[in-house]
């Protein structure tokens, strides 16, 4: 089963305060935001992700997060997809 961007942020954010998590990623985020990935109540874009992939001043397990939470967007736009195929197909 995939993880969800909530539970990769949870497994990383682990003896980190929400500052510290946000300096690591080398782009500017600020904790807030990382409180609303950790609790669900939004996702971090594509472009943050992308960002923290390519940044040199992000850590090792920034760049590590950053890679399993874009594929998890990526695997959940393709569940997205197949469920949209599917529907499609039923309205047929």
């Amino acid at each position: 089963m995939a993880k969800t961007i909530s539970e990769i942020t949870h497994v990383y954010l682990e003896g980190k305060t929400l500052q510290e998590f946000a300096d690591a990623l080398g782009c500017d985020v600020s904790k807030q935001s990382v409180h609303q990935w950790k609790t669900g109540n939004r996702i971090p874009n594509a472009l943050t992700l992308l960002s923290v992939l390519a940044s040199p001043k992000a850590s090792g397990w920034a760049k590590a997060w950053a890679g399993e939470c874009l594929a998890a967007l990526q695997q959940a736009g393709k569940s997205i997809e197949d469920n949209l195929d599917k529907e499609i197909e039923r309205r047929r």
